[in-house]
Parts: C-alpha cells; structure tokens; sequence
C-alpha cells in the first residue's frame, strides 16, 4: 500500500505554524492557546494512524459471457486491522455496465472481519473486455493520512 498525507494534514501544520510563529514574532501567548487545538489533532491523528493491513480478491463468476448476459463479480475484503473508512472502485471498460449493485462503495471494517461485496456485471458491447483494476483507498481516523492500492482482477 501507498501512504498519502491529505490536505488536511498541510493545513493544520500549515495553521500550526503561522501560529506559534506569530505568537512568537508578536510575544503573544494567547495565540498559542488558538493553535493548540490543530497541534493536539496532529499529534492524536499521527499516532493513532496505523496502515490498514488488508487483502482484496476479486472473482468473476464466469470468465466469458455473450453481448447482453449478466456477469456476477464478487469483492472480497478482509482485514486484520480496523479500517475508519475504506474506498472500493472497480474499474469497468466500455462496453460493460453495473447491473446490480454499487459501484463505488465507502465502507468501515473491524479487525479481523471479512465483507463480500456482489456486483451483476452487464456486457452491453460485443468484444474482449477487461475488468478492473479494482482501487482501494482507506483513510485514518482522523483523515490525515490515506493509503492506496490497486487489485486485479
């Protein structure tokens, strides 16, 4: 997995700053107290950020269909770790389409609980057609921090 920082992460560094700096430049105690609470997120959400250990297996119910039929496609997930929020996007060519089922989802996970998710794939098109890859994105409790991965299919 990929580590991210988000925006978020700049900013309260970024306000963190420009606070005690100017506390200090001005001798204002009083500033510090307004940027206490950014610094005290910072330290909080980077300790407790830990990276999601996760496994991500994609299946097709059947490897070829015929222009019109319907394809089921299972996303199975599990983890070892608790996930604040996890991202799933399975890539779909043109020619394919979503029947049944979401498509992207945002979803939480406990340590060690396994999720299935179902999806009824539609070939609209004639023609060879990949699926996937399927991206993961989980964030930390805090939004500080984000991991990303990609699955095949």
């Amino acid at each position: 997995m990929t580590r991210y920082a988000t925006a978020k992460l700049a900013s309260y560094a970024g306000i963190s700053a420009v606070g005690l700096l100017t506390a200090l430049v001005s001798a204002r105690p009083e500033l510090v107290a307004l940027t206490a609470p950014f610094l005290l997120a910072l330290g909080a959400g980077l300790a407790l950020a830990t990276p999601p250990r996760l496994s991500v297996d994609v299946t097709l119910d059947e490897n070829r269909a015929l222009e019109g039929d319907e394809v089921g496609a299972r996303v199975t997930l599990r983890s070892s770790t608790p996930v604040d929020r996890l991202d799933i996007y399975v890539r779909l060519p043109e020619g394919v389409t979503l029947a049944e089922g979401r498509n992207p989802v945002a979803l939480r996970l406990a340590a060690g609980q396994k999720r299935e998710l179902e999806l009824t794939l539609r070939a609209e098109r004639w023609g060879g057609h990949v699926i996937g890859p399927t991206y993961v994105r989980a964030r930390d409790p805090f939004g500080l921090l984000t991991w990303e991965t990609t699955a095949e299919t």
